[in-house]
């Protein structure tokens, strides 16, 4: 970005300039910081959350993008590590919803406050905010409420497996409101689907796996590579959907590299998928290698 020339001068210049961006970075998240603050307290929207809303903030019908890798680290767990609680897979289950009723509400929210979500979605129950007109506020409490009774749920986990849960837990916490919210929010860049995947379909299913077994696998994420890339695709044709939407204030992939590439390399990442998945399933459970090319077909 800056030519360094070598000299003490050059050197010394290069710093400075170093720092100054740094400090204009730092201003600009102020900026936005304070302009996302100020939006929250200062709505014109005034109504309470309702049942309807509720389950439209949580985007119920993704839940099983959280389900699914439960189900796989529970299955490791016993075929694997040889342990299956089922009450560790009845506390888990609901928390890993939790958290992505968490990822879903912060997106709904910081959607509308940062004005992606304009008055034209009023009257479409997909945009609840508006469509409710529910207090951006409630939504701000719904998301902690969440993330406290994800927590409550794991507690019994937590002292059962050993408090490394509680490390994966805080991770998936952090990247839950990073996700969509703050200055820079993960799912505004191209990481966002690597940071989705690796979140929900790698630390979800190495959660669960650890909860049961009480051992820290790291096998456990080279089985979850299909369920990774799965949920990052997810991620990804959703980007490609709202690609004309997110112009406004995104740099997803799909945004960068245009429609016609990202659709080539969503089909391309799709069939490494399966490759993947047929790998593994072939080399480490061979008699269930006919469930994946079944699922394949």
């Amino acid at each position: 970005m800056f030519c360094r020339n070598g000299t003490f001068f050059g050197e010394i210049r290069f710093a400075l300039l170093r720092i100054l961006c740094y400090h204009r970075s730092i201003q600009k998240r102020q900026v936005i910081s304070m302009e996302l603050i100020h939006a929250l307290f200062h709505s014109e929207l005034r109504g309470k959350l309702n049942p309807a809303a509720v389950k439209e903030l949580a985007n119920v019908h993704y839940w099983g993008v959280s389900v699914i890798p439960v189900l796989l680290g529970s299955a490791l767990a016993f075929t694997v590590g040889g342990h299956f609680d089922l009450l560790v897979f009845a506390l888990l289950l609901p928390a890993a919803v939790l958290m992505h009723c968490v990822v879903n509400a912060y997106n709904h929210l910081f959607d509308y406050l940062r004005g992606t979500d304009g008055a034209e979605n009023r009257d479409n129950p997909r945009y609840p905010i508006l469509y409710y007109g529910v207090n951006p506020l409630y939504v701000l409490f719904l998301g902690i409420l969440y993330l406290f009774l994800a927590l409550l749920l794991s507690v019994y986990v937590i002292f059962h497996s050993g408090f490394a849960l509680l490390v994966i837990g805080v991770i998936g916490a952090v990247v839950a409101v990073t996700y969509s919210g703050g200055p820079f929010p993960l799912s505004h860049y191209p990481l966002g689907e690597l940071a989705s995947g690796f979140t929900m379909g790698g630390l979800i299913p190495f959660a669960a796996y650890y909860g049961m077994t009480a051992s820290l696998d790291f096998q456990v994420l080279l089985f979850a590579l299909p369920m990774i890339l799965t949920i990052g695709l997810v991620c990804y044709v959703n980007n490609i959907c709202d690609m004309e939407k997110d112009r406004v204030n995104r740099r997803t992939l799909p945004i960068l590299i245009g429609r016609e590439r990202a659709s080539k390399s969503f089909r391309l990442v799709y069939a490494m998928t399966w490759c993947i998945a047929l790998i593994l399933a072939s080399l480490f459970f061979p008699t269930g290698c006919w469930v994946v090319a079944i699922g394949f077909l």
